[in-house]
């Protein structure tokens, strides 16, 4: 009995350790309830589509516009909507259209990549000129470089082979936009030599390519290989009807089945699997705010070769945002940090969104964030973002690291320097420290206030304008009232201002006011809101009114401007 016992024991020991590694491996974490009042909030369902579309299984995947112009995005796009009847030839601004191109080409570098990049731009120019009703030579210029060019393949392939795809890709694009064949003997020689190549070292997935564009190329050069097509339509059938997207946009194969789709179409138009296959690549699609240029490439070609048509699809790239003459902005993907977190939640939030409904889905971007930070101290700006996380999330790691990182600022709040570079994470720093009452807050506060005092100076440039509102904002955080004639002295400058980050000023500006419990005039709301509606887009809210697409983190600010009116 007493062996039994011990036995027992040492399991129960055993289930504890066990549980204590899975906990230290992944900090689990709890949603808590709201504390906005709720009567303030109003649903916007263009940014609650917004905002959803960041979601996905199992975490959140963020992305936003850039200001700078994308070429491949403006192609694709343009021939999208071309493709579903709203696209105004009239509006395109083909001056800055053609610059981009130019530029494009010019920062191309004498390199394999580059050659590849280099006819891949080609190549879309070409396609969008067709379908738009332009002409191609209005933008490009190859005829004379190509025998180099095909040259430096001959080259490539001589010293290494382990490029074949992406060498096939670039005489591929070589042969289709040539219209002198006969000047591409050099070619044919060249595919016939890659046929008699053992592939055995290259994947599955690259040996289905380089079958694929060898078939092509001898197409267009007029060789019909009918034995290497018997075997690789039987291979891309059987393709087609295991592939299985699982929720996932495999760009391999989806260039396989572009590429197959056109040398095969006959044999699998008809058939239901590549409707059903186009069709969850649409769900893909339209379940995100946008996607990767070479994606959208890749499904509307083949979308293109099928005649697939899809209302959703339509609607989708409808909204992708551009400017008035169809140059469109480049997406990317947003790192995860503390403020994307906390901006994300609060717009949820200020959407009268259920915040329960995302837990899953913080936590694992959280735990992503924490992982990244497990042994280092955050900065003074993500001190403010991360401790507002803590009163959404109750995570234990996060806990630590916040009062951690606390600690070292204020043990070393002598050694601080606050500079014109530095003010705004400081300034986010002390509004964290009063939000959370910190009994040594007023330590930064001394250092905030004695820098405004000795760089602030009489003006009414944009510096300037700047540091006053967010000296008034911490006055008004600390005493929680500041001289109430001093806030409207600068209404007109803030309304007037002009420049980068209006909204963001906007934003400190009406914060001053909640802070302090100050009453808004009902003119003073009007000119708020007024001014704040013309960085209204669909979907939520733009950085800048030249820049007419959502961003992320201008949204919230809205939103929260908007419940600081109404709740004032």
């Amino acid at each position: 009995m007493k062996k039994f016992l011990i036995y027992i024991g040492l399991i129960i020991i055993g289930v504890v350790i066990i549980y204590a590694m899975n906990k230290s491996n992944h900090t689990s974490s709890t949603m808590k309830d709201s504390t906005t009042q709720e009567k303030y909030l109003v649903y916007d369902e263009h940014i609650g589509n917004y905002l959803s579309k960041f979601v996905t299984n199992d975490n959140i995947e963020m992305m936003e516009y850039t200001e700078l112009p994308s070429l491949e995005d403006t192609l694709i796009n343009i021939r999208m909507i071309n493709k579903f009847g709203t696209y105004d030839p009239k509006k395109l601004d083909q001056h800055t259209l053609k610059k981009m191109i130019i530029d494009e080409m010019d920062s191309l570098e004498e390199n394999e990549m580059g050659l590849y990049k280099k006819y891949d731009l080609l190549y879309s120019v070409d396609n969008f000129c067709k379908e738009v009703a332009l002409d191609a030579m209005d933008f490009i210029r190859y005829d004379q470089v190509i025998q180099k060019d095909i040259e430096r393949v001959a080259g490539f392939l001589e010293n290494d082979q382990k490029n074949l795809v992406m060498y096939l890709q670039i005489l591929s694009k070589i042969v289709l936009l040539n219209k002198e064949k006969e000047e591409l003997h050099v070619i044919v020689d060249m595919v016939e030599t890659i046929s008699h190549m053992p592939y055995d070292h290259y994947t599955n997935q690259e040996q289905m390519m380089i079958g694929l564009s060898l078939i092509d190329i001898k197409r267009m050069l007029g060789i019909r290989d009918i034995e290497l097509e018997e075997s690789y339509q039987q291979q891309f059938i059987d393709k087609v009807n295991d592939y299985d997207i699982d929720g996932h946009i495999n760009i391999g194969d989806m260039v396989i089945l572009n590429k197959g789709l056109h040398l095969f179409s006959d044999f699998v138009i008809e058939d239901e699997k590549i409707s059903s296959i186009m069709d969850e690549l649409s769900l893909m699609l339209t379940s995100k705010n946008d996607f990767m240029a070479f994606v959208k490439i890749q499904f509307y070609e083949m979308a293109h070769v099928i005649n697939y048509m899809n209302r959703g699809i339509y609607e989708w790239v409808r909204d992708i945002p551009c400017n008035e003459g169809y140059i469109y902005f480049k997406p990317v993907d947003m790192i995860p940090t503390f403020r994307s977190l906390y901006v994300f939640l609060r717009s949820i939030e200020l959407n009268d969104m259920k915040l329960m409904d995302f837990t899953h889905h913080a936590n694992h971007y959280l735990n992503n964030i924490l992982n990244v930070y497990n042994q280092s101290m955050l900065s003074n700006g993500d001190i403010y973002y991360a401790y507002m996380l803590t009163n959404y999330i109750d995570n234990e790691k996060l806990n630590e690291l916040v009062e951690r990182s606390i600690k070292n600022t204020i043990d070393n709040v002598g050694d601080m320097t606050i500079t014109k570079n530095n003010v705004y994470d400081h300034f986010m720093l002390y509004k964290a420290l009063e939000m959370k009452e910190h009994k040594s807050r007023k330590k930064v506060f001394d250092k905030l206030i004695h820098f405004f005092e000795h760089v602030l100076h009489d003006g009414h440039d944009h510096e300037t304008l700047f540091m006053q509102t967010m000296r008034l904002n911490t006055h008004a955080c600390a005493h929680k009232k500041v001289i109430q004639e001093d806030i409207p002295s600068y209404e007109e400058q803030v309304l007037n201002y002009k420049g980068d980050s209006e909204i963001f000023l906007l934003h400190i500006y009406t914060e001053i006011y909640h802070h302090s419990q100050t009453k808004i005039s009902d003119t003073s709301k009007e000119k708020i809101l007024h001014k704040l509606k013309t960085f209204k887009v669909a979907g939520g809210y733009s950085r800048t009114k030249e820049a007419k697409h959502v961003n992320l983190f201008a949204t919230q600010l809205g939103q929260e401007i908007q419940y600081m009116i109404r709740s004032n």
